[in-house]
């Protein structure tokens, strides 16, 4: 039968999806095990997540090093031994922090799982931490600080973060090229002993599973020896500055970054996906209204956006961020604030609302899938203490907002008197 191009297919709304859900269980030597078969590619995704964020250090820079230092020798491996092994499996890993946690995250053919896992734990129990490794990792890492200090965009950034969460908070800190001189090995290996070796950790594992693959993990897992559980660390509240027109002076002449921002409650608050609805139409897709105005009709900025970010354990930030030619900062703000204005005085049109309730619905169907995306989607829920009820809770919200709540969110949770503009340039937007 040839299909009729003349005619659009059949339009159906996504009333409601239901993801796989990941089984989570903990084994008796008290280390939780979440696990998703999904999937007909024989590959998974095995992560080892460890409650060693940078919270918990002296240095933000600390948590970094010292994971990345455990690839780089342990007792019986040297760092070219232990790349070759993983090249030879066909692996790709990495290392992630987070103001909460670090992980040991690796990609791999599930044929495969039971040597990466094998390699993972002699990395976290067998470290060698070659002195060497770690002058060459301090370069690298030295040289991506000032790199980024080149750039308005990471300028900017971390002037917004200090100004919503406080210079302080673990989620604003940054380190500073003296701050990495200072590092020495003593300090990674007081970290390595105090929050990872013998700590009990979290295994999330995705993939095209088989039951003998998740045996294996409950029996090499559960033979584990851990000692005593550390208290769970919150994140401190934010402490905004009092100042909310923050300029950061940059050699840049041409481009100037801008960022202007708040302080959000967590995740599990019932008022977020109010507010995440209403951000998406204010600035969270290509169509939203920041695009059209700054993007397409103003032609200031090849993109802007602003972004709701959750934190575990911590409050959550929302951030508009541009990038725009210097001398068009002063009116992107004021295009930026006018957006705003319009939002909280005129109740948004139903044809501009039901397009953003199809966009979000079809983001989310095409965020799961895959077994490592719907793996996000768990940790996106189990990290914040929520369940799968989550979901359903998000798509009754797509559903039901109307155009007075979206007025009402607006006027509650975005006032321009509540939000802090950081920008980094070479001349100030802001007026005297």
């Amino acid at each position: 039968m040839l299909l009729d191009r003349s005619k659009a297919p059949d339009f159906q709304v996504i009333e409601n999806i239901s993801p796989q859900e990941a089984v989570a269980e903990t084994l008796p030597n008290g280390l939780k095990l979440h696990h998703l078969s999904a999937g007909v590619q024989p590959v998974c995704y095995l992560e080892l997540m460890f409650e060693a964020g940078t919270t918990h250090a002296q240095s933000t820079i600390i948590p970094s090093l010292t994971f990345k230092m455990l690839a780089e020798g342990t007792q019986k491996r040297s760092a070219g031994q232990i790349s070759e092994y993983m090249d030879n499996l066909g692996a790709f890993w990495e290392v992630r922090n987070t103001a909460t946690y670090s992980s040991l995250v690796v990609y791999a053919p599930t044929k495969h799982l039971a040597a990466v896992l094998t390699l993972f734990l002699e990395l976290v129990e067998q470290p060698s931490f070659p002195e060497e490794s770690l002058h060459t990792l301090k370069q690298v890492t030295k040289q991506g600080i000032l790199n980024g200090l080149q750039k308005t965009a990471y300028v900017a950034s971390k002037g917004i973060r200090e100004a919503t969460l406080g210079a302080t908070h673990p989620v604003a800190l940054t380190a500073t090229p003296e701050e990495v001189d200072q590092i020495g090995m003593a300090e990674l290996e007081a970290f390595y002993q105090t929050h990872i070796r013998g700590q009990v950790f979290e295994v999330f594992v995705a993939g095209a599973l088989a039951p003998e693959h998740l045996q294996y993990l409950r029996n090499c897992l559960g033979a584990l020896h851990f000692g005593a559980a550390k208290p769970v660390t919150q994140l401190p509240l934010a402490q905004p500055t009092t100042d909310q027109q923050i300029f950061l002076p940059h050699e840049a002449k041409l481009q100037s970054s801008i960022r202007v921002g708040r302080v959000m409650f967590p995740k599990n608050d019932p008022n977020f996906f109010k507010v995440l609805i209403t951000n998406e139409l204010f600035g969270g897709y290509f169509g939203s209204r920041l695009m059209k105005n700054i993007r397409e009709d103003k032609g200031y900025t090849y993109g802007i956006s602003s972004q709701f970010s959750s934190i575990p354990k911590g409050e959550s930030l929302w951030i508009i961020g541009t990038d725009v030619k210097a001398e068009f900062a002063a009116q992107t703000l004021a295009e930026i604030n006018g957006e705003i204005r319009k939002l909280q005085e005129e109740p948004v049109a139903t044809a501009e609302l039901e397009l953003v309730r199809n966009y979000m619905r079809g983001a989310f169907a095409g965020s799961i899938n895959s077994p490592f995306e719907l793996m996000n989607k768990y940790k996106g829920i189990y990290l914040f203490g929520l369940d799968y009820s989550f979901f359903k809770s998000y798509f009754e919200a797509i559903a039901t907002i109307s155009p007075d709540e979206i007025q009402q969110v607006m006027q509650q949770y975005f006032d321009p008197k509540m939000l802090h503009t950081v920008v980094a340039g070479a001349a100030s937007p802001f007026q005297d």
